[in-house]
């Protein structure tokens, strides 16, 4: 099982299944920067997908990510909470000033 996958299975885990409200999520998603060129998001897309999560009202469950504007990547909403998730701990560890 590769990284990408193990880190998926953690925060699938830690997210839950939902419901989500995809106000809140289409929130949070704008608050973050483009993994690859580090603009802020701006706009939340979604599908189907079995293993997406529940969002308000919708009856399958969705794969939640948001394309840059600015380089077209697409950032996986689990991939922006493993970078959350990460600079969390590490503050943790280290303080909120590294020491």
């Amino acid at each position: 099982m590769s990284d990408y996958q193990n880190d998926y299975i953690v925060i699938v885990k830690r997210l839950g299944k939902g419901p989500y409200i995809l106000e809140k999520l289409t929130d949070y998603i704008q608050n973050q920067e483009c993994i690859t060129c580090h603009k802020l998001l701006q706009s939340v897309s979604f599908y189907n997908h079995i293993a997406g999560i529940m969002l308000d009202e919708l009856p399958y469950p969705q794969w939640v990510y948001a394309e840059c504007w600015s380089c077209g990547y697409q950032n996986a909403l689990w991939k922006l909470c493993a970078i959350d998730l990460a600079s969390k701990i590490e503050q943790e560890i280290h303080g909120v000033n590294g020491l």
